[in-house]
C-alpha cells in the first residue's frame, strides 16, 4: 500500500477517534435521556387545617353583680362605725361661707344611730349629740342622757342605715366598675350617676362607691354635686346658719360587727361606743401643781380633769419617746388636741414606726396631735380627745385618721382655738 494511503488511513482513524470522544456523532454509545412529558396539572389538594382551641375570655363581675352582692353583704352587718365629712356651702349671718361638717358615730342594725354632729365656723363651732331610732331623731347630751325629740327630722345627714337599701334600689344601668386600690387593696370602685340616700346631685353630680373585693362590704362612699341638706338646715337655722348645701360628701365605714348598743333615751342597754370613741364624763379644767392630789381620772388614759398649767403643760405636739404624765396630756386635750398612746412592754418597733409616721404627718399639716407610750392601759393602742377615748389592739390607720378628723380642734374641747 502506498505510503500516502497509509497516512490517509491513520489520519482518518485519528479523526474518527476525536469525533467519538467529543460526542459529535448520532451513533454515540452514550444513551440520550428520554424527553420528560410534563403531567397535566390537576386540582391541588388543600390540607384541612386543624382547628385551634379558642379560649373563652373570663369576664369580671358586672356592676349589677357587685351591687347585688354588696347589698346582700351589707344587709347582714349588725353594726359599724361611720364618719361622714362634708364641705358645706352655707350663709352665716349675711356672709357666704364653706363650713367643714363631720357626722360621726355608730350604726346598729336595723335603724339605730348614735353620733356627734360637729360644725366648724371659723375657729369655733358647735357640737350636737344625735340619736336616731326608727326614723325619729333626738338631740341631746349623752353624758346626762337628756334628749329632746325633734319630730320634723328623720336624719340630720345622709343616713348610713339607708346604705344597703340605697344599693338595692340602684339599678346599676348607669354604673361603671373598675378595680381600684384607692380604698385599700383589691377594692371595686363603682361610679354611679346617683344614689338615693344622697338625693339629686346637680350639677354634674355623681357617687363613687368603694366595695371590698373580698367581703363585698362598702368601705367608702363619695358624692359630689349640690346635695340639699334640708333637715340639717332646720337643725342649724337657730344658730344663724342657713342655705345649707354641699359640694362634696365622703362617708367612711369601719369596725364592722363590733358589739354596740344604741337605746332609746333613758333606756339602759349597756355601754354604747361613741363614734369615733367612747365618751366619758367631763371632769372639769382645774389646774393643779406638780405633786398635788386630785380625784382619779374617769378613763385610762385620762380624757379630762385636773391638769398642770404653764410652764409644765401643754407638751409640744408630735411623737414623744417617753411617758408624758396625764396631768400634762389633759392640758393638750383641753386645747382640742389628740392623744395617740401605745402600750408595748415587750417592744413593738413596727407599730411605733406606723404610729410615728401618721402622727408626724398630721402635725406637719397643722393638726394638734401628741404621741406617747402608756403602759397602764389594757390595750395596745388608745386615742384620746377631750372626754373621748377609743381603744383597740391592732393598727388601723383609717380608724385613727377618723378619730383625728372628728375631734381635733373640736368645739367640744374647752379651748379649741388655742395652739
Amino acid at each position: 500500500m502506498p505510503n500516502y494511503v497509509r497516512w490517509l488511513v491513520v489520519v482518518a482513524a485519528l479523526s474518527w477517534s476525536v469525533i467519538v470522544a467529543c460526542g459529535g456523532s448520532e451513533t454515540s454509545d452514550t444513551p440520550t435521556p428520554a424527553a420528560q412529558v410534563a403531567p397535566t396539572p390537576g386540582p391541588t389538594a388543600t390540607p384541612t387545617p386543624t382547628p385551634t382551641a379558642t379560649a373563652t375570655p373570663t369576664l369580671g363581675p358586672s356592676a349589677q353583680d357587685i351591687l347585688d352582692a354588696s347589698r346582700a353583704a351589707m344587709e347582714k352587718v349588725s353594726s359599724y362605725r361611720f364618719t361622714i365629712d362634708a364641705e358645706v356651702e352655707a350663709t352665716v349671718g349675711d356672709l357666704p361661707a364653706v363650713l367643714p361638717v363631720t357626722f360621726a358615730g355608730v350604726y346598729e342594725a336595723p335603724d339605730r344611730i348614735l353620733a356627734s354632729l360637729l360644725v366648724r365656723v371659723g375657729q369655733s363651732g358647735l357640737s350636737l349629740d344625735v340619736r336616731t331610732i326608727s326614723g325619729t331623731t333626738y338631740v341631746g347630751n349623752r353624758t346626762t342622757d337628756q334628749w329632746v325629740e325633734v319630730d320634723q327630722l328623720r336624719s340630720v345627714f345622709p343616713n348610713p342605715a339607708l346604705l344597703a337599701a340605697a344599693l338595692r334600689q340602684q339599678l346599676g344601668q348607669d354604673a361603671e366598675v373598675e378595680a381600684s386600690s384607692g380604698a385599700g387593696a383589691d377594692a371595686h370602685l363603682l361610679v354611679l350617676e346617683s344614689l338615693e340616700m344622697f338625693g339629686e346631685l346637680e350639677p354634674h353630680g355623681r357617687v363613687s362607691v368603694w366595695i371590698d373585693a373580698e367581703d363585698l362590704l362598702v368601705r367608702r362612699v363619695e358624692a359630689s354635686g349640690s346635695v340639699q341638706f334640708r333637715e340639717l338646715a332646720l337643725l342649724l337655722g337657730s344658730y344663724g346658719i342657713v342655705n345649707i348645701a354641699s359640694a362634696r360628701v365622703t362617708m367612711r365605714l369601719t369596725a364592722f360587727d363590733e358589739p354596740v348598743s344604741v337605746g332609746f333615751p333613758g333606756q339602759t342597754r349597756g355601754p354604747a361606743p361613741i363614734g369615733p370613741g367612747g365618751r366619758f364624763p367631763d371632769q372639769g379644767t382645774d389646774h393643779v401643781q406638780r405633786g398635788d392630789l386630785h380625784p382619779p381620772y374617769s378613763s385610762v388614759p385620762a380624757t379630762s380633769g385636773p391638769h398642770y398649767g404653764s410652764p409644765l403643760a401643754p407638751a409640744p405636739w408630735g411623737a414623744h419617746g417617753v411617758r408624758v404624765p396625764d396631768e400634762v396630756l389633759v392640758h393638750n386635750l383641753e386645747h382640742g388636741g389628740i392623744g395617740v398612746h401605745y402600750n408595748c412592754p415587750d417592744g413593738c418597733g413596727e407599730l411605733i414606726a406606723q404610729l410615728t409616721g401618721l402622727v408626724e404627718a398630721a402635725v406637719a399639716q397643722g393638726q394638734k396631735v401628741i404621741m406617747t407610750p402608756y403602759l397602764d392601759m389594757d390595750t395596745r393602742i388608745a386615742l384620746t380627745a377631750w372626754t373621748f377615748l377609743d381603744a383597740f389592739d391592732e393598727f388601723d390607720e383609717e380608724r385613727i385618721r377618723a378619730f383625728i378628723r372628728s375631734h381635733e380642734s373640736s368645739p367640744n374641747a374647752p379651748e379649741p382655738r388655742v395652739p
